[in-house]
């Protein structure tokens, strides 16, 4: 009769004196490996690296609830997963915003030591913050200026 063999974060049963492994994670590492566990989260990122897309646009690309897809995206914004590029206000009056993710790839290694998440920026957004910034320092430095 072979023992069961169940899989926790610090033991393994059955086995005799299992390494207690260890765990470097930041908090957007460990938002990043919750998201990539869930399909319409991992579906929502992968869409949007490209380029900046409307909720309802990720939510009819990947068949996704439109409610779905709302409560994901404003999950990913608040870890900081996705990033809101624009806002746009209609003629109507009505606003909605253009979201993107804020990586363009992510590595997820898992070892006998621990599980190493590494993220590549997204180039189009750290531009982005870029030219935020310098017109920000340009303000800074005019208003200096008078």
């Amino acid at each position: 009769m072979k023992p069961k063999v169940q899989m926790s974060a610090t033991t393994i049963q059955g086995a005799k004196e299992a390494p207690q492994p260890q765990y470097f994670l930041n908090s957007t590492s460990m938002s990043l490996l919750e998201a990539f566990s869930d399909e319409p989260s991992r579906a929502i990122l992968n869409s949007a690296i490209s380029r900046c897309k409307s909720i309802e646009e990720l939510a009819h690309e990947n068949n996704i609830p439109v409610s779905t897809a709302y409560r994901r995206v404003h999950h990913l914004v608040d870890r900081g997963l996705l990033l809101v590029e624009r806002i746009v206000i209609t003629q109507e009056g009505k606003r909605y915003s253009l979201v993107r993710s804020t990586f363009e790839g992510a590595r997820i290694e898992v070892q006998q030591s621990g599980v190493q998440v590494t993220c590549s920026p997204n180039r189009g957004v750290t531009d982005i913050a870029f030219r935020i910034w310098q017109l920000n320092n340009r303000d800074l430095e005019m208003t200096s200026m008078v």
